[in-house]
């Protein structure tokens, strides 16, 4: 598992995939090694076999919420909507305590426009963890669409508190010209605390950040399984 993994961080899709195969030539339904094979096909733009892997999976295990997220996140990549809203529909069902079931749902109602949507959904995850940074600043970020200037501030004001972020030190500092990150490329499939070093990470890069479109192409590629 750990030589898949890592040729996925090095970009060596297909010496992954290679591996996969191998591995489970051996043991067919390894869940793992499946489910890392679909997020490689997905990299691959290869959706029908990532959504037959996907489907495998679910097939082996129908009540593992990660399963359905994942395969939401292709159809996400595939731009088909109404499949991928199906999917983080039902993980969020079966995990209905886990606030990144939530927080996941509002990122992909909000790259679709329901903004009212998101921000309800954000509010529930930031309700089951309150100490939840990027959600507390995505939630900012969608407040401002909506116009509640004051809200997003308090939410910005929140994520910078739990993150030792100095905001007024941010805001001196000249933004970076980041290119908008790309949502195809999946999403988490859940929130693991110590994963990423969020205090250290997010003050490093968020401090060259200041304009809220920014702020939320830095903290949703966080948020991405890549």
């Amino acid at each position: 598992m750990k030589e898949i993994i890592q040729e996925i961080k090095e970009g060596n899709l297909q010496e992954a995939l290679q591996l996969c195969n191998t591995r489970l030539n051996s043991d067919e339904y390894n869940l793992d090694v499946l489910d890392l094979k679909a997020v490689i096909f997905r990299k691959l733009s290869d959706y029908n076999s990532a959504i037959e892997t996907h489907n495998t999976l679910i097939n082996l295990l129908p009540d593992r919420a990660a399963f359905y997220a994942e395969r939401g996140m292709t159809f996400h990549a595939m731009l088909q909507k109404d499949e991928a809203i199906a999917d983080f529909n039902k993980a969020l069902l079966l995990e209905p305590k886990n606030p990144y079931r939530y927080s996941s749902r509002a990122f992909i109602r909000d790259y679709y426009g329901d903004h009212a949507g998101a921000l309800e959904d954000y509010n529930k995850a930031i309700d089951l963890d309150p100490q939840d940074a990027i959600s507390l600043n995505n939630r900012g970020v969608i407040e401002e669409k909506l116009g509640r200037l004051e809200k997003a501030k308090s939410s910005f004001d929140k994520s910078d508190k739990i993150t030792g972020v100095d905001q007024k030190i941010a805001n001196a500092i000249p933004s970076e010209n980041l290119t908008k990150d790309d949502h195809t490329k999946p999403l988490p499939t859940a929130k693991h605390k110590g994963k990423l070093n969020l205090e250290v990470l997010i003050k490093t890069i968020k401090s060259l950040l200041f304009s809220s479109a920014e702020r939320k192409n830095f903290l949703n590629f966080l948020r991405i399984k890549k």
